[in-house]
């Protein structure tokens, strides 16, 4: 939906889509907020991860923060033990342990230890996959750690069963999903009523069509400054110099398997032009 050039700007183009890297770079901006320097980052392989990591990372280094670490799954398997040890330096623990016991020659007990330098921990999974991380992480001592993703990593549908697993992920998504479309216009009980078998898996677009229509008649008057952004059902719209359209996101977090929405961040109402 977006030209690669992100400073090309072309006569009557305007572009709006749902671009991942403002969802990455949010990312960045809400962990700073928070107080975090150091961070890890698990990413799939891929040229959707491959953009999600440069985005991230370019805002992180920008805040001065520290991206210590870089592990990538492959998303099509089922067990992302390896990836996750790698992260958490458990693999370096166990070495150490092994080195030590030949040196010794004796059978000594031994625990695991995580690495202790991290922050936080960004992830970017889709639902399947994010299901399996955050348990593995737990099991590896992480499960104190802060993990933040994007909406990716929501369904767009509230399953408390298989979502109980992601308990305390915190990740942004658009008003129309975390809020279910309740109070907006038009209604999304009546969008599902009419067109449920496409309604649920393209959530989303949904609420891009509707600020799409919102655009046209309001696009001369939206600019980078938040007074003047619209607050659509996709997120808060501004526009760039070179006419891109950007969303500013809410945020959540998840509690027993469901999305709990958490206060947007100073950071977040400071738009970049």
């Amino acid at each position: 939906n977006y030209l690669s050039d992100e400073r090309a700007t072309v006569t009557n183009l305007y572009q709006y889509g749902l671009l991942p890297e403002d969802e990455a770079r949010q990312v960045a901006e809400r962990a700073w907020f928070d107080g975090h320097i150091n961070a890890l980052a698990l990413i799939p392989t891929g040229e959707w991860g491959d953009r999600m990591l440069a985005t991230f990372s370019k805002e992180w280094q920008q805040l001065n923060g520290k991206l210590l670490e870089v592990q990538r799954y492959d998303a099509s398997q089922h067990d992302f033990s390896d990836p996750v040890i790698s992260l958490l330096n458990i693999d370096r623990s166990r070495a150490r342990y092994n080195a030590l016991k030949r040196l010794l020659g004796l059978d000594i007990q031994f625990e695991g230890r995580r690495r202790q330098d991290a922050d936080f921990i960004f992830v970017a999974a889709f639902p399947t996959q994010a299901r399996q991380i955050r348990p593995q992480l737990r099991f590896y001592f992480a499960g104190d750690l802060p993990i933040y993703s994007t909406s990716h990593t929501y369904s767009g549908e509230i399953n408390q069963n298989l979502d109980r697993d992601l308990d305390g992920i915190v990740f942004c998504d658009m008003p129309w999903v975390l809020t279910n479309g309740v109070g907006h216009e038009p209604n999304w009980a009546e969008i599902t009523n009419a067109w449920h078998a496409s309604a649920v898996p393209f959530k989303r677009l949904y609420a891009m069509g509707i600020d799409a229509y919102s655009l046209m008649e309001r696009y001369n008057t939206i600019g980078a400054d938040p007074q003047t952004s619209l607050r659509g059902e996709s997120g808060d719209l501004y526009r760039d110099t070179a006419n891109r359209i950007h969303r500013q996101l809410q945020w959540a977090r998840f509690r027993n398997g469901k999305p709990v929405i958490i206060e947007n961040t100073p950071v977040a109402q400071q738009q970049p032009s």
